[in-house]
């Protein structure tokens, strides 16, 4: 055991940030795999509407996402493609015409898995991440992880806008309410799991569950701080991830997809320097 931890701090220190941030989205796509919820694990009817980005519109125009959906042994192959792509990047960042192959896989899979559920806007992380190993290695590179910092800034600070202009927010009941709505399931189903106490806790107790929202955005709207600073702050992306955390318990939004991205925002000033 003593051999395999210091084999493996060996090759902690061997890699450098880029290859830590690569090997998180490599880890992403194994449990994407493992969950069922590759391309060769995604079966039924599925659903597009034309209003979500217009961009998403050319890979449905095309028949792409039903044309491998139709055919199972196409979609493992991508699926491996994709693991094999992962692989040779980790393995060398700099190789950036590898990254556009992966980018526009990881892309297409991305707007098939949103037009297989409801919830569109939090598995881009994995795929946003690649963005700025499409440029090759230098000063190109170093400004594409600036821009994607903003980027991620702008997102979570305009969730947190949307928040307090577009829901409920001040309104004491709102937030147990959606969690009432939330755990309808939990409460057919009779499940008494931990999970299940928390949410029914915070529907009894709505000034608790409004804290939890207060919270969320406090959180969110503190990385408007990203652009004054031009760095973003630790203390942030630690508060989000304990965000993602609690948005996955309490409203069962998986955050496999945004892994990659809450780790990037940790080493960012590794990567734009390094």
């Amino acid at each position: 055991m003593n051999k395999l931890t210091i084999s493996l701090a060996r090759i902690g220190k061997m890699l450098k940030p880029q290859q830590w941030l690569l090997l998180v989205v490599l880890v992403e796509w194994l449990i994407m795999l493992c969950s069922g919820v590759g391309f060769s694990g995604l079966k039924g009817d599925i659903f597009f509407d034309l209003g979500v980005d217009v961009f998403q519109w050319l890979f449905f125009g095309l028949h792409i996402p039903q044309l491998i959906l139709d055919n199972y042994w196409s979609a493992v192959f991508i699926d491996a493609t994709i693991f094999i792509l992962m692989i040779g990047l980790v393995v060398k960042p700099q190789r950036y015409k590898q990254a556009i192959a992966l980018f526009i896989l990881l892309l297409l899979y991305y707007v098939t898995l949103t037009a297989c559920m409801g919830h569109r806007n939090f598995q881009t992380g994995f795929v946003l991440v690649i963005f700025p190993f499409l440029f090759k290695d230098g000063k190109g590179r170093k400004m594409a992880f600036q821009a994607l910092i903003y980027f991620v800034g702008f997102f979570y600070f305009s969730a947190a806008c949307f928040k307090i202009g577009g829901t409920g927010f001040f309104n004491l009941h709102h937030m147990s309410e959606v969690l009432q709505r939330q755990s309808l399931g939990y409460n057919f189903e009779k499940n008494n799991e931990w999970r299940t106490w928390l949410i029914n806790r915070l529907v009894n107790h709505p000034s608790m569950a409004y804290v939890a929202l207060l919270a969320s955005v406090i959180v969110e709207g503190a990385t408007s701080l990203l652009f004054f600073t031009r760095r973003f702050n630790t203390f942030i992306a630690l508060g989000l991830i304990v965000f993602h955390v609690f948005n996955w318990i309490l409203m069962d939004i998986s955050m496999i997809g945004q892994c990659s991205i809450l780790i990037f925002l940790l080493i960012s000033h590794h990567l734009t320097e390094e």
